[in-house]
């Protein structure tokens, strides 16, 4: 059995880039997403160092394991659903953990891309292999290139040309990944097209943002004749940067910088290299979902109380409020686990033993009343 800790340690231990240091994991609420919660890796840590997402002024090479909330997955304001109520709800979480490999790898000026991916690629490889992966049910995605407006769907319409990315397509090849296993793809799954904000006291501004490519890391769980696939990694480099005339994109030059980043999503790895059914059933989690007393809409309602926990645990240790969109968003799950008929015993029960089972982040278990304080007294508003 491959537990989560141990998963997590190996990932903090791989060989990193020169230079690479530790950094402390952002929190969930920070200025890099504007009325979102954290979803990904570079955003606030290159905000506090650069405050910007490209020309950097100095080379930074940083480790860290980001705890992410993606909105999307627990409700999509589009469709009205959510994906942890569904046939697919197997591979979702309210919360997750990301990790990287060599690290996040920023550098001020151009080196050598191929050199750069081919070490990511590398530690992938390596890294799912020494799980009991092997490369045979590894399916990468990649960039097959086309006209701006074809890869992003109309979302932008000036002309230019997307080339095949070759560089990702070649590096997964030299580690032994079979060529018909290579998935061929001309959306924004493979193409990093990035609108990224920041939130300063006079509101969001536009921050310009650098456009790459990135490959979608499937591991086959099925069979060879019945394939299932899972996302659990992905590697990504920038390769442009965005030319703007009034606030608008009409175009792109290269970029000066280097930047490259291989991670994985620690939950769905350790799923795989156990051979599970379904991520809630971790060593870390399972606990949560024994005593979690419901059957109707269960991974709703315990992902919608653990992203709580962790929201609310941040805001306890960080001392930092709540927006008005991400109020919104709250008081959405509390009212998802709220309508569950959980007693509040239950909450706290919950609540202790998802800390108890992460004991890396006590900032968890310092957190629980916190949670629970503010859980009833949303109760008590809206009963009122």
């Amino acid at each position: 059995m491959v537990t989560y800790k141990s998963l997590r340690d190996k990932l903090q231990s791989l060989e990193k880039y020169e230079g690479c240091v530790s950094i402390a994991r952002p929190p969930v609420i920070n200025e890099g997403f504007p009325g979102q919660f954290n979803v990904s890796f570079a955003e606030h840590p290159w905000l506090v160092e650069h405050g910007k997402y490209m020309d950097f002024d100095n080379d930074y090479v940083f480790s860290t394991i980001p705890s992410c909330i993606r909105w999307n997955d627990i409700y999509d304001e589009t469709t009205k659903t959510s994906k942890l109520d569904g046939s697919d709800s197997w591979k979702y979480l309210g919360v997750f953990e990301m990790a990287d490999l060599i690290g996040m790898v920023g550098l001020s000026r151009r080196t050598n891309a191929l050199d750069l991916q081919r070490r990511q690629a590398n530690s992938l490889v390596k890294l799912l292999e020494s799980l009991g992966i092997t490369k045979d049910r590894i399916h990468p995605s990649y960039q097959v290139g086309g006209e701006v407006s074809e890869v992003t769907d109309g979302r932008y319409k000036f002309s230019y040309q997307i080339p095949t990315d070759s560089i990702g397509k070649q590096v997964l090849l030299e580690q032994g990944i079979p060529e018909e296993n290579l998935i061929g793809d001309r959306t924004r799954d493979t193409l990093l097209a990035l609108r990224l904000e920041r939130q300063l006291p006079r509101g969001k501004v536009q921050i310009p943002t650098p456009w790459g490519y990135r490959n979608e890391i499937n591991v086959n769980i099925g069979t060879k004749e019945n394939p299932k696939y899972v996302d659990i990694g992905t590697l990504e480099r920038f390769a442009w940067k965005p030319i703007y005339d009034k606030g608008r994109i009409i175009g792109l030059e290269e970029i000066r910088d280097e930047v490259s980043i291989g991670a994985v999503g620690l939950e769905r790895l350790c799923m795989v290299a156990n051979g599970l059914d379904a991520v809630q059933q971790i060593d870390c989690i399972k606990p949560f979902y024994e005593i979690l007393p419901i059957d109707s809409k269960k991974v709703l309602v315990g992902e919608s109380l653990r992203a709580l926990h962790r929201i609310y645990s941040d805001m306890n240790k960080y001392e930092i409020g709540l927006s008005k969109r991400r109020k919104i968003k709250v008081k959405r799950m509390l009212r998802t686990v709220l309508d569950s008929e959980i007693s509040m015993a239950d909450v706290e029960k919950l609540l202790r033993i998802n800390a108890d089972n992460q004991s890396w982040h006590p900032e968890l278990e310092e957190g629980v009343n916190f949670c629970l304080e503010e859980t009833r007294n949303y109760s008590t508003r809206r009963n009122s």
